[in-house]
């Protein structure tokens, strides 16, 4: 009798543990400034060892097809100081591609000393 049928299935239990393990969650809020050009959709925060990983995304808010310039300007805040700061690029939104896309920066700072992670757009050429 073939015993690799067995193992299979036995794989195959093993692995929805496996994908919904979740990193550790970071007890900060999250605030977003979007500008006229840009809107920013989505912002999610994660734990990464003595790091916070921020990602999200960002729409244009023009129904025009042509390039939003800037940047996204993370920073973190904890107990009234400013702890962090990070300045973020998303991929670009050109001519021929959908209106959004992502963006992602890891934040040097524990976890633990942060109260708010504020995202902002900052327009302009850089």
């Amino acid at each position: 009798m073939r015993k690799w049928p067995v193992r299979i299935l036995l794989l195959g239990l093993a692995l929805p543990g496996c994908a919904a393990a979740t990193a550790p969650q970071v007890g900060a809020t999250v605030s977003t400034t979007s500008s006229r050009l840009l809107k920013i959709t989505e912002a999610h925060i994660e734990s990464r060892g003595n790091a916070i990983l921020v990602r999200g995304r960002v729409e244009r808010r023009s129904q025009q097809q042509r390039p939003v310039w800037g940047h996204l300007h993370l920073e973190a805040w904890g107990g009234g100081k400013l702890r962090g700061v990070k300045d973020s690029h998303w991929s670009v939104m050109g001519r021929y591609r959908l209106p959004g896309s992502t963006f992602r920066a890891k934040l040097d700072v524990p976890p633990e000393m942060v109260d708010e992670i504020r995202v902002t757009h900052a327009p302009g050429r850089d």
